[in-house]
């Protein structure tokens, strides 16, 4: 069932746009989706890649073909945008706050560690390699090496383990291995190639210690849009995913708030790409957007509601950077039901732009506690284009509203252009918010309407006049 009801977030204008065609946005009905390859995982081990892609867009931890022996290796690199650095690292366990919690089980004590390993480290950087034995959670003994310089072919290490108690047999072993020190971290640009780890003096290797053995990660992507599937936890799901419950075509896209490793984190669905600087990218326009629309539900956990963020930019070449022109925020309430919106842009000057962005979010960004479970289906996302400009300057209404200034009422005399089709008169605060509105029929012999704000605060209010050929603004002043 489709609820027809509106959802219009409108701002107060002096020029109102007319809209021209409306169009559908690349892949706005979601019909089309592709299987993708998200990032590789070496299988038994946690990476880095999921942290990666939450602040950076990309893995940094991938399988290679370059390796040791075998047919593969693994390629450890530091990656970052200028202003967040991201070191890659492979792990038996979880990272913690300074130490990995848990691990593999593993119940020999060897008598040396060894891998083979090459890459460049930058100088002030390290790449680590560490081993923890543990019993009952405790650490009982260990080994570590530290790589530094460039090694252009690959070399073998050979760690000899320290035992704090030498008798004691371990149930447990945490790997660490990071393309840089997070304790001296100096930037980016530190790679580690890394293969055939082997233990001396046991019976049993750790599992995948040639790093053959790797997981595909792979996400249903609707085309031409960028969403937060590569952020979501190991084994929690997807965060966008393909609906059959939908208004048009055959699908829907539903947006979920997920767990990744650092707590809940929003579904997210962009109209384009991201860079390789961490830049959303949007899709070219070579006109300006006046609206754009929506349906939608809304399934939302206790207090949050979902989020629409809409902008418009061009390219400044002077600036060597995208200007933003104008952009619109808006906050959805829970709708059990399709829910059409409609959210008009706010501009008046006479650059073009050339790229849209266009963002739908599962969670509220300003809620710093936000629970999983909200979810947002999403389908029909259609771009509304301006075809001109209308200058509808206060004296278009003014003169037909009186008195004003006013501190109870205002007497709207309705234009005899107004008079020939059905009217639709709104009453906008300062803000731009819709405060009231009223049908109006010229048949029925009203030349005027009465509105009473008695019950309104002091200050600017605007009075619009809408019908299908025309649109008429004034501002009132309520003392």
């Amino acid at each position: 069932m489709i609820n027809m009801k509106k959802i219009s977030f409108f701002c107060a204008l002096v020029l109102l746009p007319l809209m021209g065609f409306t169009q559908l946005l690349p892949n706005g009905s979601f019909e089309n989706w592709t299987s993708n390859i998200i990032f590789q995982q070496p299988t038994g081990y946690s990476t880095t890649n999921f942290r990666s892609y939450h602040f950076l867009g990309s893995g940094n931890v991938s399988r290679t073909s370059d390796a040791h022996s075998g047919n593969y290796a693994a390629r450890l690199e530091t990656v970052g945008n200028g202003t967040h650095v991201e070191p890659a690292g492979i792990f038996a366990g979880q990272p913690g706050n300074g130490v990995i919690i848990g691990g593999i089980p593993y119940t020999q004590t060897p008598i040396s560690m060894s891998f083979w390993a090459k890459g460049n480290i930058p100088s002030g950087d390290s790449a680590i390699v560490m081993f923890l034995f543990k019993k009952s959670f405790q650490p009982i003994g260990g080994g570590y090496a530290v790589l530094k310089g460039s090694y252009a072919n690959y070399q073998q290490f050979v760690i000899t383990p320290f035992w704090v108690t030498p008798m004691q047999t371990p149930d447990t072993l945490a790997v660490t291995i990071t393309s840089s020190s997070y304790n001296n971290l100096s930037g980016m640009g530190s790679i580690l190639y890394i293969d055939n780890i082997s233990f001396t003096g046991v019976t049993a290797q750790i599992p995948n210690n040639d790093l053959e053995q790797w997981n595909d990660y792979v996400s249903e992507e609707p085309q031409n849009w960028m969403s937060s599937n590569s952020q979501t936890n190991q084994g929690g799901g997807l965060s966008v995913s393909k609906s059959i419950d939908h208004v048009d075509g055959s699908y829907s896209a539903r947006i979920e708030t997920q767990l990744n490793n650092w707590g809940s984190l929003m579904g997210f669905l962009i109209l384009g790409s991201m860079d390789v600087n961490g830049n959303l990218q949007g899709t070219p326009v070579s006109q300006t957007p006046g609206k754009f629309s929506f349906y939608y539900k809304y399934f939302p956990s206790v207090g949050d509601s979902a989020q629409v963020i809409g902008m418009f930019s061009y390219y400044n070449s002077l600036q060597n950077s995208q200007v933003t022109l104008s952009q619109a925020l808006l906050k959805l309430p829970a709708a059990a039901n399709w829910t059409y919106c409609e959210v008009p842009f706010v501009y008046s000057d006479t650059i073009t732009p050339d790229t849209l962005l266009i963002g739908f979010i599962s969670s509220n960004l300003s809620d710093s506690s936000i629970v999983a479970g909200s979810y947002l289906l999403l389908d029909k996302v259609e771009v509304s284009m301006v075809a001109g400009i209308q200058n509808m300057s206060e004296s278009d209404l003014g003169k037909f509203l009186s008195p004003n200034p006013t501190h109870d009422y205002i007497n709207l005399v309705i234009p005899p252009e107004a008079r020939k089709s059905d009217y639709s008169i709104e009453i906008l605060d300062e803000t731009g918010r819709l405060i009231y509105q009223k049908k109006g029929h010229p048949l029925n012999g009203n030349n005027s309407e009465h509105l009473d704000l008695k019950n309104y605060r002091p200050g600017l209010y605007f009075i619009r006049l809408i019908n299908s050929l025309n649109q008429w603004s004034g501002k009132v002043i309520l003392n």
